[in-house]
């Protein structure tokens, strides 16, 4: 695995293929019931773009899968479910700590550039 794939949050596109061969679904729909346009799922799949932590969550919704199966390399299995369960709330956590520091940032930013 290359280092610029290891930083991508969606590390299962194959997920998201099988889903669509399974289910019969057309990318449209799912781009649609995820929130996405159909071009970003269209680069996710292609592996074109990364996907932003809310576009996981739309996906894991509407496929009917947890976000950390998207988030795991399709090699690794999760075993312990209970394990994956509480990564996944660290994860939500860590992503409620983030929010409010990363606005925080954005407006003294815009602060600066205004001076």
């Amino acid at each position: 695995m290359s280092e610029k794939s290891s930083r991508r949050l969606l590390q299962n596109r194959q997920l998201i293929i099988s889903y669509l061969a399974q289910t019969g679904q057309t990318k449209r729909k799912l781009a649609e019931t995820a929130g996405l346009s159909s071009v970003q799922l269209h680069r996710l799949i292609k592996g074109e773009s990364d996907a932003s932590l809310e576009a996981l969550e739309g996906l894991a919704h509407a496929m009917g899968c947890e976000i950390y199966d998207l988030m795991l390399p399709p090699e690794l299995k999760v075993v312990d479910r209970q394990h994956a369960e509480a990564v996944e709330r660290h994860l939500t956590a860590l992503r409620e700590v983030l929010a409010p520091v990363l606005v925080q940032a954005a407006d003294s930013l815009h602060e600066l550039a205004a001076v």
